[in-house]
C-alpha cells in the first residue's frame, strides 16, 4: 500500500507562517494592450490644431490660429479643392473676427456661408470639425475632408 507524501515546493504551507507580507503593487504593461480612440476622436484636446465648418461659417481654433500667424482683424482667403480646405492670411479676402464669444475656444470667426455651401455640394459633411495643419512653406492652414482618400 502507498502512502501519500505531500511535495516539497520551498514555500511554507500557510504564508502566514513566514510572517507578515509586504505591501503589494501591479503595474500595468502598455503594450498588453490594443489601444483605440486616436482615429476615432472626435473632440480632441484644447490643444489640438482644428477647423470648424458650421453652417454659415468656419471657426479656426486658438492652437491653430496661433501656429499660422492669423489674429482678429486679419484678412483671410480659403482655398478648396476635392479634398482639402486651406486657409491663408491675405491683404485682400475676408476679415476673421475674434472668437472670444465661445467658452470652449478663444480662435478666429470668419463668415462664409456661399463658401459652406460649396463644401456641402462637395460632399463635406456640414458641420463637422476637421484636424489642421500650418504648411510653413505655403504659410496655409491644411483641413482634410472627412472621410477623404489619403494622397
Amino acid at each position: 500500500m502507498e502512502t501519500y507524501k505531500p511535495r516539497r515546493s520551498g514555500y511554507p504551507r500557510d504564508l502566514r507562517e513566514a510572517g507578515p507580507s509586504g505591501e503589494v503593487k501591479t503595474h500595468w504593461q502598455p503594450e498588453a494592450f490594443t489601444w483605440y480612440g486616436e482615429e476615432a476622436r472626435v473632440k480632441g484636446n484644447g490643444n489640438d490644431p482644428f477647423v470648424y465648418v458650421g453652417k454659415s461659417h468656419l471657426r479656426v481654433s486658438s492652437a491653430a490660429a496661433l501656429e499660422a500667424g492669423m489674429k482678429a482683424g486679419d484678412r483671410v482667403q480659403i482655398g478648396i479643392n476635392k479634398q482639402f480646405l486651406a486657409i491663408k492670411k491675405s491683404e485682400t479676402g475676408i476679415p476673421a473676427k475674434s472668437d472670444r464669444g465661445k467658452a470652449s475656444t478663444h480662435g478666429l470667426l470668419i463668415s462664409a456661408s456661399k463658401l459652406i455651401r460649396k463644401l456641402a455640394d462637395d460632399g463635406w459633411p456640414v458641420p463637422c470639425r476637421v484636424a489642421c495643419v500650418f504648411d510653413q512653406k505655403s504659410g496655409m492652414l491644411v483641413a482634410r475632408k472627412p472621410g477623404g482618400a489619403s494622397s
